[in-house]
């Protein structure tokens, strides 16, 4: 196979029946192997085509199976964490996920003798989403992309779906953070999902790139890419300046106000601070011109 950026459908299905190949040889015990995430949408959803990488979740821990997935990677001369376990949410999420895990899932038809690969079916795909919520990637567009397709096959999805769907799952250990409930409630009183997506993919470019200049930035004070990591994690929290502010005091970083100031008016979206019928009512050339204004009008 030709090393590549970005897998589809067929690769998807030729990297897991190598996979399963190499588990079968080495004669592992049964195994269920769940597939959600980007590759899932990719299996299931037209709105979604490609993925980079492909996460999944055991039933239980399997050194083996992680064994084989390293010998295919080295073998097909696959960079990086090409295919990843989520085994912290299975365990941290142990009781909504078991009653999911099958019942959320439809089977993945991959020849194997002691592999059963199955597929994240769409209410625990839309529960992830709403629980992972970065601005930075697609988790907003990828749930408005997925209700889109659902609308035009005559299936209504609402916010209120979405906030079941994670209650069951994830609710018992997490609350969805407000950033999310006031995403669901955007979702019941709009009445252009498609424009609203349009929107959203321009808040998660513009917010891509700022969280890049970010890193960079962190990268520059600590030189320790631990710290940076967990400060990038705890910046999903952020909806002020106080946020911000106080996420660099857990981690000892001492920060001028002034460098407070120009992150939290860089990072923290411009588009959630519009009354909801002012972000649908704005064109994307508009709303294209704030984000410079915004990002312009920030002091060095």
């Amino acid at each position: 196979m030709t090393l590549k950026n970005k897998f589809f459908a067929d690769d998807l299905r030729t990297l897991l029946a190598a996979v399963a190949e190499e588990y079968d040889k080495r004669e592992g015990e049964p195994l269920t192997v769940v597939i959600i995430g980007g590759s899932a949408a990719v299996f299931q959803f037209d709105f979604y085509t490609t993925t980079r990488d492909i996460d999944y979740m055991l039933e239980k821990p399997s050194p083996l199976f992680l064994e084989c997935v390293k010998s295919v990677g080295e073998r097909l001369n696959l960079q990086g964490r090409w295919m990843h376990e989520q085994s912290v949410a299975r365990e941290k999420y142990a009781v909504g996920l078991k009653k999911v895990f099958f019942s959320g899932s439809t089977p993945l038809p991959i020849k194997s003798e002691r592999v059963s690969f199955r597929v994240q079916g769409r209410d625990w795909y839309l529960a992830i989403k709403a629980k992972v919520f970065r601005r930075y990637r697609h988790d907003a567009t990828d749930i408005l992309g997925l209700l889109i397709e659902e609308k035009s096959q005559g299936r209504k999805i609402t916010g209120a779906d979405i906030k079941n769907f994670y209650d069951g799952i994830y609710g018992l250990v997490r609350p969805p953070h407000p950033e999310v409930i006031n995403f669901l409630e955007t979702l019941d009183n709009c009445p252009d999902l498609e424009k609203l997506r349009e929107l959203y993919l321009l808040e998660e470019a513009y917010q891509k790139k700022i969280y890049v200049r970010l890193e960079f930035f962190l990268l520059c004070r600590f030189g320790n890419t631990g710290t940076i990591y967990d400060i990038m994690h705890h910046s999903r929290k952020w909806i002020s300046e106080e946020d911000v502010r106080k996420t660099f005091e857990i981690y000892g970083a001492e920060f001028s106000d002034k460098a407070i100031k120009n992150i939290a008016r860089r990072v923290l979206p411009f588009v959630y601070k519009l009354p909801a019928e002012k972000f649908l009512a704005e064109s994307v050339e508009d709303l294209q011109k704030l984000q410079h204004k915004n990002f312009s009008s920030v002091e060095e």
